[in-house]
């Protein structure tokens, strides 16, 4: 959810990208940074599903979102786009965090007629 104060919604965002949420679908909003526009956000269920990040303005507002407008009640894997760095390290091959602390991957659920929200900023 956007928790900044003035920003729009994730169900803002969904209803000025594609009209309506629809009732028998859920979706799904990932705010995603300057830097990842362009890029896509890779989504796991029983399939991959991807959208790329682009910037919308909306109520005044500029903001980089990936828009999964219909997807089936579950709960989804989503991966950010990213220039992971991985090293060596004791013989193990290992992910380097994310110098600003951003998580790589987050699980959320999505429910018919409702908009999940992942914040990836």
């Amino acid at each position: 959810m956007s928790e900044l104060p003035g920003l729009p919604s994730g169900e803002e965002i969904v209803e000025a990208m594609y009209r309506e949420v629809s009732t028998e679908f859920g979706a799904l909003v990932v705010y995603a940074t300057a830097e990842e526009k362009g890029k896509s956000i890779e989504l796991l269920y029983d399939q991959f599903y991807y959208a790329n990040v682009v910037e919308r303005v909306i109520k005044g507002k500029t903001l980089y979102v990936a828009v999964f407008p219909r997807l089936r009640e579950g709960k989804y894997g989503v991966e950010r786009p990213t220039n992971q760095k991985v090293e060596m390290i004791e013989g193990k091959v290992t992910l380097i965090p994310d110098p600003q602390g951003r998580p790589y991957f987050a699980w959320v659920n999505v429910f018919p007629g409702f908009v999940a929200e992942v914040d990836f900023r």
